[in-house]
């Protein structure tokens, strides 16, 4: 995989509508696992990651503008 095709913590909580405080918890609570940590340890998430997200809980996407 491209790393520049990947979310960062805060690309991946902006597209599911979550605080960075959230998905820090989740990714150490093993709710919701990040694709790979860098070497100096950002979280790094797939985009098809935010489309199970809103799969696995049934809820409908929303857009967001950039």
């Amino acid at each position: 995989m491209d790393e520049s095709k990947l979310l960062s913590s805060a690309e991946f909580a902006k597209a599911i509508g979550v605080s960075l405080t959230t998905i820090k918890r989740w990714d150490k609570e093993g709710v919701l696992r990040a694709y790979l940590r860098t070497p100096s340890g950002f979280r790094k998430y797939l985009p098809s990651q935010v489309d199970d997200y809103f799969a696995k809980y049934e809820i409908k996407e929303t857009s967001y503008d950039d």
